[in-house]
């Protein structure tokens, strides 16, 4: 029961932090990319490489909880969409750091 709700406040989270980045994404204006500074194109391209990996966990922790969903247990598939939801979490933060990086002042 615990992990139940431990998932839906993470997964409402991850809602808001979504609908907020759409909200940000959707009413400023952002910098064409000939306009960044190497500064900044850098660490576009370290926010890039970090994001990667945490794509790369996302999928295993999702393809992991479909199989538990088939043949493991309830307890063990609700422990792994958790830390999926948490990885996606993080991916939504650094959507909001790039998006932050490029929006023009």
């Amino acid at each position: 029961m615990v992990m139940i709700v431990v998932l839906a406040v993470l997964v409402i989270y991850n809602l808001r932090l979504s609908f907020t980045i759409a909200r940000l994404k959707s009413k400023v204006q952002f910098k064409q990319p000939q306009d960044l500074t190497e500064v900044e194109t850098e660490k576009l391209q370290k926010i890039a490489k970090a994001r990667r990996k945490w794509v790369v966990l996302s999928q295993l922790f999702f393809w992991f909880s479909i199989y538990l969903a088939v043949m493991g247990s309830t307890g063990q598939l609700l422990f792994f969409m958790i830390l999926y939801v948490v990885v996606l979490i993080v991916l939504n933060k650094y959507a909001m750091l790039s998006t932050q990086a490029i929006i023009e002042n």
